[in-house]
C-alpha cells in the first residue's frame, strides 16, 4: 500500500512539475501557477464556483498580494510565498518553509552551542537557537502565514500540517528573533475563533515568561488586547475552545466522506450520518 501511496504522490507531482493538462492559471505577486481544477477540488471547495465570472472566463484567478496598490487592507491581502507553498502542498502533499542561509547573519547575530551532554548552561539570560535548529523546523513567521491561507482558503490538511510545523518550529526556536512578528501575524491574519497557533503562541509566552522581558514582545502584547486577555487566561488554567475542535480530545476535527464530522486524533463523531469508515 506504501508503495501504491509513492507512486501515486510522485505522479501528482509530476503534473505540477511539467504542467501537464493544466486548466487554470493563479497568480499572486510575481507568482505564475499553471494548476487543475480537479486538484485543488481535491483539497477544497473555495476555488469551484468560477462559471459565470470572469475568473471562469479567463481561466486565471489572480491573488492581491500585501504590499499591492490598492483600496484594500494588506491584512486582507495574500503573501506570495505563503500561496506558493500553498501550491506546493497541492500537489506534493507537504511544504517546506526553509529560512535561507543568508538570513541567518541578520536574524541570529550570535549563534550559541549546547553545552556537553550532562553540563548546564551556565549562562545567564536567554540563549537564541542554533543553526541547526532553525534550518530544522523552518521559518516561524512563514509557518504562520502557511496557516492563514490555509484557513482563508479552506484547506484542512493544510492548515492542519501548517499548524503541527508551527507547534515544531515554536517549541524549538521559541526565541528566534521572528518569533515576535509570528505572533503579530497569529493575531491579525485569522479569525478570533480560529484558536490553534494563538494556543501555541500563548503556551510559549507563557512557559518561557523570560520572553515577555523582550521590547519586541512587550509592543506586540501592548498593541493586540486579545493576546493579553490570551495570556491572562493562559496564567489561570483557563483553556480557549475552538468550534472546529473535537469535544472528546480537542484536536481538528475533519470531515468524512459520509459529511460526518470526525476527529482526527480519537474518531469520535460529532453526529455519525451513515458511514462505515
Amino acid at each position: 500500500m506504501d508503495q501504491i501511496i509513492e507512486v501515486l504522490k510522485t505522479r501528482l507531482a509530476l503534473l505540477s512539475e511539467r504542467e501537464l493538462f493544466s486548466d487554470l492559471t493563479i497568480t499572486c505577486g510575481s507568482y505564475r501557477f499553471s494548476v487543475h481544477q480537479v486538484v485543488l477540488y481535491l483539497h477544497t471547495d473555495y476555488f469551484q464556483p468560477l462559471k459565470g465570472f470572469k475568473e471562469g472566463d479567463s481561466q486565471t484567478i489572480a491573488l492581491k498580494a500585501i504590499g499591492t496598490d490598492d483600496e484594500d487592507d494588506d491584512v486582507a491581502n495574500d503573501d506570495p510565498e505563503a500561496v506558493r507553498l500553498m501550491v506546493d502542498f497541492f500537489y506534493h502533499l507537504d511544504y517546506k518553509a526553509d529560512l535561507g542561509d543568508e538570513d541567518f547573519t541578520d536574524k541570529i547575530p550570535t549563534i550559541t552551542a549546547e553545552p556537553p551532554s550532562g553540563k548546564k548552561n551556565k549562562r545567564k539570560g536567554i540563549q537564541p537557537p542554533s543553526y541547526q535548529m532553525v534550518k530544522e523546523y523552518g521559518d516561524l513567521l512563514l509557518h504562520a502565514k502557511v496557516f492563514a491561507a490555509a484557513v482563508k482558503y479552506q484547506v484542512p490538511a493544510l492548515k492542519a500540517l501548517a499548524a503541527s510545523k508551527f507547534k515544531h518550529a515554536v517549541n524549538a526556536n521559541w526565541n528566534h528573533p521572528t518569533f515576535a512578528d509570528a505572533v503579530h501575524n497569529v493575531y491579525t491574519t485569522t479569525p478570533q475563533e480560529v484558536v490553534e497557533l494563538r494556543d501555541i503562541v500563548a503556551d510559549a509566552l507563557n512557559t518561557h515568561s523570560d520572553l515577555l522581558e523582550k521590547a519586541e514582545i512587550e509592543t506586540v502584547v501592548l498593541d493586540i488586547p486579545r493576546l493579553a486577555f490570551d495570556l491572562m487566561k493562559k496564567a489561570k488554567g483557563h483553556k480557549n475552545v475552538n468550534p472546529s475542535s473535537c469535544q472528546a480530545c480537542g484536536s481538528t476535527r475533519i470531515i468524512c466522506s459520509c459529511g460526518a464530522e470526525v476527529c482526527s486524533n480519537c474518531n469520535y463523531y460529532v453526529h455519525a450520518g451513515f458511514c462505515f469508515r
